[in-house]
């Protein structure tokens, strides 16, 4: 609506004295003088308020309001009003507190809710009254809960007549036996729906194609591995789908693909990660299931067949007659002295069927750790979420790869240094940025300095370094030009042990603790105690942790996070401890014992395939 958004623009200042908003409006009279006048946020009227409250999660609109004035409280209290609940961050103390003041007699109101940690998601589940009373629940966000968890939970769901759209991912490993799917679809109003699981879902038989039974999901994501044979059984339950993302199309033998052709009319957008799928069986997805395409989105790998760019021109002009926009990634691992009929293949996506559809492609040759192999992509990104830039263009077809802003990236993920300075493209609108290539040029100037050319670093929220061997203080110094991060996420920043403490001392260190915005931070290495206490000590307002045990004194680190009076982790509440061995469980419960030094935290064992995650949370 547009008054809401003329508010959301205004200027607010909060008044100490008497905690009221108030609003500069600056207008024209009738003789073209300007006026300008004070409305109080309490003199808007009752439509334009409840407007506004619909914008803001409903524990912010409590917070600011229930003490106002009764008049607020009544807005508050008002069963028209629907309720958002977003508590994917936030402590055992507030937690409890909300769902008592909140969740429980707002039950019956609540139109939207995340949870996020296994802890709160027990707490919903363990009684299955209180699932059945979301009557009007449209949107449900559910990540990390146990695999055990997910039948009841799905059994309750289908009771709820507004449900409209599911999200939720698994903590675990455990195996999900029951035909998950099949309760899915069981769900009444469902349009949206992304799952994703952290293993393979075994089923106890194979789907079957749909007779009568049908879904009304119109997008369906999964984030797991799905069988390449069970595709054409699953989408014969969504007669109404409109868009399909699967991360991770696969198959485990050769066997002949027996796909019936199946009506899917409305299907028009499709986004396929595939793993050992054969254009051949390829080919006989698109003719039997995808003939409404108008967006395509796939990523390849190994199979060169997919470079017969004849072959492709005959099957979109036979069954994707509609299709617009085609976006492909495709690597593999050549052989030797095929480099030059690589390039010819390359060459023939140039001709006048794919330059009228200003459909342009470019190619790189990439070193890895076992060998170079060679990767083949769009141009044009279209609107694509993500980008993922690579090595040196060849030459030969770098004419079409031009430089322009590319406004729809949110996510830019850079796999070989050299494409930083090479790079021909900016994204404006990026928030994340993820390096993952082998090694860093210490010669070359500051991060913060190449980067900031290919994506604004004040604007990210977001970082991941998979950078091998990225020094610590040259992860300080890209901290302080992307002052903006809350999540962090690293995997091989090495120390120099004998500037542990020297670096604390540093000017450039001393700011980027007092002024950083990190909040969540994830260590998938294993440090040293000292180690792990600097990341803390340069985090100041972290509040969750996930990490690996630590290599030289697991009891100390854990007596560290867990103790009631570490000033450094005073808004530390949720830490995760991955892959611990059943050896390590003594020292745990040794520490947890020790309630005069250790805080007020609960904790849960998660039992993965070949190891233990541990959970804390206060």
């Amino acid at each position: 609506m547009e008054y809401p958004k003329r508010l959301q623009s205004s200027y607010v200042n909060d008044c100490n004295d008497s905690k009221r908003k108030r609003l500069n409006v600056t207008t024209t009279d009738s003789n073209n003088s300007l006026m300008k006048f004070i409305i109080h946020f309490e003199d808007l009227s009752n439509d334009i308020i409840y407007e506004i409250f619909n914008f803001l999660d409903f524990r912010h609109a409590y917070d600011a309001f229930s003490n106002l004035n009764k008049r607020f409280q009544n807005f508050l209290t008002n069963l028209s009003l629907p309720v958002n609940i977003d508590m994917s961050s936030m402590s055992k103390l507030d937690f409890q507190s909300y769902y008592k003041q909140i969740i429980i007699p707002n039950i019956h109101r609540i139109k939207f809710l995340h949870l996020s940690n296994p802890f709160s998601i027990d707490i919903f589940l363990t009684h299955n009254c209180i699932v059945s009373k979301l009557i009007r629940l449209e949107t449900l966000i559910l990540y990390d809960i146990q695999s055990k968890d997910l039948e009841n939970l799905l059994t309750c769901l289908i009771s709820l007549p507004y449900l409209t759209s599911l999200v939720m991912s698994n903590i675990d490993e455990g195996r999900v036996t029951k035909n998950l799917y099949h309760e899915i679809f069981h769900l009444p109003m469902l349009k949206y729906c992304k799952i994703s699981f952290n293993n393979y879902l075994l089923m106890e038989s194979s789907l079957h194609i749909s007779i009568n039974e049908c879904s009304p999901i119109e997008h369906l994501i999964i984030n797991n591995d799905f069988n390449i044979h069970e595709l054409s059984a699953l989408l014969s339950y969504t007669p109404q789908l409109r868009r399909l993302s699967l991360s991770n199309l696969w198959q485990c033998s050769n066997e002949q693909i027996i796909s019936c052709p199946i009506k899917l009319n409305h299907l028009t957008h499709v986004s396929l990660n595939m793993n050992n799928i054969t254009f051949d069986q390829f080919e006989i997805l698109i003719k039997h299931l995808f003939f409404q395409l108008q967006v395509l989105y796939i990523t390849i790998t190994d199979d060169k067949t997919y470079l017969d760019a004849n072959r492709w021109e005959r099957l979109i002009l036979s069954y994707m007659p509609y299709l617009r926009i085609f976006d492909i990634q495709w690597e593999y691992f050549p052989q030797k002295n095929v480099y030059t009929a690589d390039i010819f293949m390359i060459e023939s996506f140039r001709t006048e069927f794919w330059l009228e559809r200003q459909w342009f492609f470019t190619s790189t040759l990439e070193s890895a750790s076992d060998g170079c192999y060679r990767v083949l992509f769009s141009t044009n990104p279209y609107r694509r979420k993500s980008y993922a830039l690579y090595g040196n263009p060849s030459k030969d077809m770098i004419s079409n790869c031009q430089k322009n802003k590319i406004n729809s990236v949110h996510h830019v993920h850079i796999k070989q240094e050299q494409t930083i300075d090479d790079c021909r493209n900016y994204f404006p609108n990026a928030t994340e940025l993820t390096l993952s290539y082998d090694d860093i040029n210490v010669d070359k100037n500051p991060p913060s300095i190449i980067l900031n050319h290919i994506v604004p670093l004040i604007q990210l929220t977001k970082l991941n370094i998979k950078v091998k061997s990225f020094l610590f203080k040259t992860m300080i110094e890209l901290l302080y030009s992307t002052s903006n991060i809350h999540t962090l996420t690293i995997e091989d920043v090495c120390f120099d042990k004998k500037e542990l403490v020297l670096i604390q001392q540093t000017e450039i260190f001393q700011l980027v603790s007092t002024r950083n915005k990190i909040k969540y931070l994830t260590i998938n290495s294993i440090y040293a105690f000292e180690e792990i206490k600097l990341f803390i000590h340069l985090c100041s307002q972290l509040e969750c942790l996930r990490m690996c045990p630590v290599y030289d004194d697991f009891e100390g680190i854990l007596q560290y996070l867990l103790s009631k009076n570490n000033s450094n982790t005073q808004c530390l509440f949720y830490i995760c401890v991955t892959d611990f061995s059943s050896e390590e469980i003594v020292t745990i419960d040794a520490v947890m014992e020790s309630k005069e030094t250790i805080d007020d935290y609960l904790a849960k064992r998660i039992t993965q395939d070949f190891y233990d995650d541990i959970y804390f949370w206060r």
